[in-house]
């Protein structure tokens, strides 16, 4: 399941410390940033897809990799 949490960027605090402080695995190789388009298309998309998965922000941002994670869950 996608969380969605959208907090304030703290001046100073590095990507490591604000997984630790959010409680996610602080090992680099388990996480992967990405910066998305966001705009009133894909504001609309994300609604959508919320209603319909569990994995609302994979399959709206990352599509190619939707269909896999899918199978893999089946």
């Amino acid at each position: 399941m996608d969380d969605l949490v959208v907090k304030p960027i703290a001046a100073g605090l590095s990507g490591a410390a604000l997984l630790s402080a959010l409680g996610v695995a602080a090992d680099p190789d388990d996480v992967r940033e990405e910066t998305v388009p966001f705009g009133y298309k894909e504001g609309l998309d994300l609604l959508l897809a919320s209603l319909r998965s569990k994995t609302a922000l994979t399959d709206v941002f990352l599509p190619a990799v939707a269909p896999a994670a899918r199978r893999r869950r089946h």
